[in-house]
């Protein structure tokens, strides 16, 4: 039972990335096109400022489902409650904060960017708009707990998939009937939001029927245990700002409203390859938490392991093809901007994964275990040294936007070499070298890859979409059967063929 929940959570999820992905990757050119690349850098930069919004509502929020799912299976039905209503009324204090903290962006916004006096009008309205919708999500993202606390992520995966042609719609709908405006961007994602809220409120009513938002169910005391917990998980998040979603500002700032475009464009494929890991990685929280909650530290360790190779098999395809194939892929998908710049960009931005490829499920430990602080302090650190560089790389060199794709990457690079193995370690109570062997074992697997898809595309580059799909493909199957047959032992072979043989002979 426990396969065939994971393998459907595996299927729906992967299903919903694909979706999203196919649709992003016709709204990217779509909106380039019609809007030119300052104004598509404008439509990143709103979303970043967004995610950095969750900064201060991520304290409580982080670990409300941790907390929540711990409860109900540890029968604490009461308890259970008082974090689900207790963290809907907090994100409804947070949503007016974050509403008014948009107005004022809104209202000042030339005199903190540099924005072409074409679009001031439309980045104000963007900005609002947005804020609307990031606050109707942040109020009831307290719903989604029901499909983690369930292990039902296949249900919630449909919900994102959905979710997305919702959005597609509504902005290829706008762009149709009136003049191509970035406020129609924000006004999908408003949709989008109002859907998915609606969409989870009947997922929780039917998964956890008996939960419901009563006032006398709030409770500073559990709102209190969620925020000393998760504070943590809020300086991360500001780390995570400092390392990645600041890029954007500060392109924008330092350098010009153009070169933040082009850097934007760049970061769609790290951030779809990123998103990808993450989806993987999510299809185990549920379990590897329930694990946790039940001290099944060893069963812990073998679904930690399940996850690390399932996340290589379906990557690293993925990594190859970006350095083989990448700079094809760019001169057909944006033809009006550099393809051989944007492939550079997009690798150092994603420059971590190929090293860490594997190790990204172990970030989870922290977590799952509540041990939040170090891990937390050592990214503070390593954030504020990347920015650091990048401004003694701004001020010194020519390097511009290439310096900032890189520094951060560098620097998370070796932290998560350095740090997150040997701290997961420790958290676990297990040997410090545990992820260690298959950490180098991943590196290998990438490098050996990256050589068979480049010795592949020497002989077969792409010119046309039909020639990048063929060739393209070729190269993503060749790494995946090599990353299978490197990756699995014996035992997940006979379990492979044993499932096999059994669907087989219910077929017969």
């Amino acid at each position: 039972m426990k396969n065939k929940r994971l393998a459907s959570n595996m299927i729906a999820n992967l299903v919903a990335f694909a979706v999203n992905m196919l649709v992003s990757f016709f709204l990217s050119p779509y909106i380039v096109g019609n809007l030119g690349s300052e104004a598509y850098g404008f439509v990143s930069l709103i979303n970043n400022m967004v995610s950095m919004s969750q900064i201060v509502t991520i304290a409580f929020n982080s670990m409300g489902s941790r907390f929540i799912t711990i409860a109900i299976h540890k029968g604490e039905e009461e308890k259970a409650q008082k974090y689900f209503s207790s963290l809907f009324y907090a994100n409804v204090f947070m949503s007016v904060l974050i509403l008014l903290f948009f107005a004022s962006v809104a209202l000042n916004v030339t005199a903190i960017f540099d924005v072409p006096s074409r679009l001031v009008g439309d980045v104000r309205l963007s900005f609002v708009v947005m804020a609307i919708a990031f606050s109707l999500s942040l109020i009831f993202s307290v719903y989604s707990v029901s499909t983690y606390a369930t292990n039902r992520l296949d249900l919630s995966a449909w919900r994102e998939m959905t979710k997305q042609f919702v959005r597609a719609g509504v902005i290829f709908l706008l762009f149709a009937l009136f003049t191509a405006n970035i406020v129609f961007v924000a006004v999908g994602s408003l949709v989008m939001e109002i859907y998915f809220m609606l969409a989870n409120h009947r997922l929780m009513r039917k998964l956890l029927p008996t939960y419901r938002v009563k006032r006398r169910n709030f409770s500073f005391a559990a709102l209190k245990e969620l925020t000393l917990s998760g504070i943590w998980n809020s300086i991360g998040r500001l780390s995570y700002v400092l390392l990645s979603d600041l890029d954007l500002m500060v392109a924008n700032i330092f350098i010009s409203a153009t070169a933040m475009g082009v850097l934007s464009i760049s970061k769609t494929i790290p951030s779809a390859i990123n998103s990808l890991v993450v989806t993987i990685v999510s299809i185990f929280l549920p379990t590897l938490t329930i694990r946790y909650a039940k001290l099944d530290i060893n069963g812990l360790l073998q679904e930690m392991h399940k996850a690390i190779k399932i996340v290589g098999v379906c990557i690293a395809p993925i990594l190859c093809f970006l350095v083989a194939y990448g700079k094809d892929f760019y001169m057909l998908w944006q033809p009006t901007q550099d393809a051989e710049v944007l492939q550079v960009l997009s690798i150092l931005a994603i420059l971590p994964v190929y090293f860490t490829l594997g190790m990204k499920s172990v970030n989870n430990i922290f977590s799952i275990t509540n041990r939040l602080l170090l891990p937390t302090i050592v990214t503070l650190i390593t954030s504020v040294v990347t920015i650091s560089l990048e401004f003694v790389l701004l001020k010194y060199t020519s390097l511009g936007i290439f310096a900032i794709a890189a520094t951060s990457s560098v620097c998370l690079l070796i932290k998560e070499i350095s740090f997150i193995p040997l701290y997961a370690a420790k958290c676990l109570g297990v040997r410090w070298y545990t992820f260690y062997p298959q950490l180098m074992k991943e590196i290998f697997v990438v490098a050996f890859s990256i050589i068979i898809s480049l010795a592949l595309h020497s002989v077969l580059s792409a010119t046309s979409w039909l020639t990048l799909i063929l060739y393209g493909g070729l190269s993503m199957l060749i790494v995946m059967l090599f990353n299978i047959v490197a990756t699995l032992k014996k035992q997940d072979y006979i379990a492979i063929s044993g499932k096999i043989r059994r669907i087989v002979k219910r077929a017969e």
